[in-house]
């Protein structure tokens, strides 16, 4: 099978069954470095600086990419990403329109998929780490769901005391591996 960069933004990609979309151009590249896209992602668990801006616990980054996810989710259940431009950074919102969201996202806008019964599901976090220099923090993981699993890479930001905001999102929906059989021992 040939291999095929993804390149975020203006161009949507869909390989292997997967729907790959982000907001913001290489994302994936400009977050984990050229080689994102070619690389495994590995669950790396890390505690984010000792910066008050960047101190979270757990919960309350699970709360911020569900708060953030449930409003992606009603933005694809309306064909439009009002909600969801609601939601994110008022830095991010100075820089968008609805309509420049509703182009990016429109693979999931037209495929017609429903993730509002993610909101019952907790985001499984496999990384949480400051972005250097900046008080932001960049939170990947997905949501353990089947047949295909949604896989999230976002940066937050702090908008005011306890709340974290986007202001960039990737957002894939892939083929869930399923687990390898054990081999029977006799």
């Amino acid at each position: 099978m040939q291999s095929k960069k993804i390149l975020c933004g203006s161009v949507i990609a869909i390989l292997s069954g997967a729907l790959v979309v982000c907001a913001v151009p290489n994302l994936k590249e400009r977050i984990l470095g050229p080689a994102a896209t070619n690389a495994k992602a590995q669950p790396k668990q890390t505690t984010p600086s000792q910066s008050d801006t960047t101190r979270l616990t757990k919960r309350e980054v699970q709360s911020a990419v569900m708060a953030t996810m449930a409003a992606f989710a009603q933005s694809v259940a309306q064909k439009s990403m009002a909600p969801f431009y609601r939601q994110i950074s008022p830095f991010w919102q100075a820089r968008s329109s609805v309509r420049q969201l509703d182009e990016k996202f429109a693979p999931f806008l037209r495929a017609g998929v429903d993730l509002r019964p993610l909101a019952r599901i907790e985001p499984v976090i496999t990384r949480i780490t400051p972005v250097k220099g900046q008080k932001t923090l960049r939170v990947a993981g997905y949501y353990p769901t089947r047949p295909m699993r949604v896989e999230f890479d976002m940066i937050l930001r702090p908008e005011k005391e306890g709340d974290f905001k986007a202001v960039a999102f990737f957002v894939a929906l892939k083929p869930a591996s399923t687990p390898k059989a054990e081999p029977k021992k006799n």
